[in-house]
Parts: C-alpha cells; structure tokens; sequence
C-alpha cells in the first residue's frame, strides 16, 4: 500500500478530511490505483478512477506527478519502460497520460506521452504540470550535454506539450 501522504500501511487512523490515493501492488507486482474521499463524518466515499491504459508492474503510476486543470489531467509513470505503442522497453524511460473528463463526469484516456528521444533511466512523467493548451513533464534523472559537449548524469529535463485544435498533444521544447 502507499498513500497519497506517504503512508505505507493497509489501513490510515487520525486522518482529516480530504481526498486520498491509494496504489496497491501483489506478489505479481501488478498495481492497482483508487482515490478515496473522507467526508467530515468519517464515511469513505469512492470518487473517481483513472490508470494507465497500458499497465505494468512497478509502473509507478501517479506516484510523484498528477496535476489537473479544468477538464485535463495528467499522470506521470516514471518507472513507463514502453514507447507510444508499447513495442520497444527502454528502462525507465517514462511516461505520462492524459485524461479528458467528459460531461457525464467520466475520465476518458486520451493520450500516452514520452520523451523524444527516449532515454533510459529518465524517469520522464516524475513530475508533471497541465494548464490550458500546455503541458510539462519532468525528466528528473535525463542525462544532459551542456554547450562543451561534456554529459551530465542525471542533470534533468523538462519537456513541453502543446494540445492542437484536434485535442492531439505534440511535443514542442
């Protein structure tokens, strides 16, 4: 178990009121992701749920980066070794998933992002920002060339979308 506040353990005790996410993986290492809202009086309530549409284990989906804006989300998966298509792994190279909510209040998967060029190791979609037409997604560990040509590990990235007038996401910085 790992909630949203860093707990690890199955069951929460002393919390406030709030929204909650709760990741819980087994023995397969696969994982599963719910939020929970705690009302005032103590009742649990389910709000909504979104995973990847791809899953793996050890994915980290949503672990570090989730941001929303208006009817986008965005989900990092740092951990993501796959390409758009899912055909070529690349160890932790990252993702990112974006969701629309549609008016009956339904998150709709709308697109997988990653980093071009993919890195190993990246761990694209650690962090993650959407707002309007923009989307950023942080590359924590990218190995990066300064200006003398000399690399340096784990030196970081950020990557910028832009949502054209088709709702299509392209990579722009």
């Amino acid at each position: 178990y790992l909630w949203s506040n860093g707990e690890s353990s199955e069951d929460l005790i002393n919390i406030s009121s709030g929204l909650y996410t709760v990741t819980v993986s087994n023995n397969l290492n696969e994982t599963d992701t719910i939020s929970i809202y705690l009302a005032d009086d103590g009742e649990l309530v389910e709000t909504d749920f979104i995973n990847a549409n791809d899953p793996r284990g050890l994915d980290k989906f949503g672990s570090n980066g989730v941001s929303m804006h208006k009817r986008w989300a965005i989900v990092g998966t740092p951990s993501q070794d796959y390409d758009l298509l899912c055909e070529t792994p690349l160890g932790s190279s990252g993702a990112a998933y974006l969701y629309y909510k549609q008016d009956g209040g339904d998150w709709k998967f709308k697109q997988k992002l990653v980093a071009n060029p993919r890195t190993s190791f990246a761990r694209f979609g650690h962090d993650v920002a959407i707002y309007n037409n923009i989307a950023v997604v942080g590359a924590h560990e990218e190995n990066v060339t300064d200006t003398s040509g000399m690399t340096k590990s784990d030196a970081g990235a950020v990557y910028v979308f832009e949502k054209d007038s088709n709702d299509a996401w392209h990579q722009v910085e």
